[in-house]
């Protein structure tokens, strides 16, 4: 069986840290192709959205003054620009939106097949959590009456007392 690695380069190369011919000739190949389909696309749609955000600030602020464009056209044109702003900054997030809960699917159907509980852990800190929660509605199930108790007494004196006050203070709210 022949081996894929490029024996003359490996004894050529005096030291282990230097890449083989084929380990740089495919560092070239992912160096074009990121630069082909990921930075080439990312660089030209940064710069649309930069020549847009150009083209709305100066129909907003200097199109009018300038003389090019009528008020009604430079506020439309502004208003359009704008919108297809916010749909361009939106369409992003809206595309990533169903990731997350098919990821979530996916995990789940990967688990069954292997064999283990699916959201295992997530089941068990869900009880962790209501044990905890049970035990603060009981504390409060225990420390509340009295406290509403005393609350509605203070209450009800304070009534009482500023009803006394006002009828000695004003006799017109004296009763008849």
């Amino acid at each position: 069986m022949r081996s894929t690695v490029d024996t003359q380069s490996v004894a050529d190369s005096g030291s282990q840290n230097t890449p083989l011919a084929s380990q740089l000739a495919r560092s070239r190949a992912l160096r074009r192709f990121n630069w082909a389909f990921v930075y080439l696309p990312l660089l030209l749609a940064t710069m649309i959205v930069l020549v847009l955000i150009a083209a709305l600030l100066w129909t907003a602020l200097a199109g009018q003054r300038l003389g090019a464009l009528e008020p009604a056209g430079a506020r439309g044109l502004a208003s359009g620009l704008a919108d297809l702003l916010f749909v361009l900054a939106a369409l992003p997030w809206a595309l990533l939106c169903p990731v997350l809960p098919l990821l979530l699917f996916a995990g789940i159907v990967h688990g069954r097949r292997q064999g283990t509980a699916p959201l295992r852990r997530l089941r068990e800190l869900l009880w962790r959590l209501e044990r905890q929660l049970q035990h603060f509605d009981r504390v409060v199930e225990r420390r509340l009456p009295p406290v509403a108790a005393f609350v509605i007494r203070a209450r009800a004196t304070w009534t009482s007392l500023s009803v006394t006050v006002r009828r000695l203070v004003d006799r017109r709210a004296a009763p008849r």
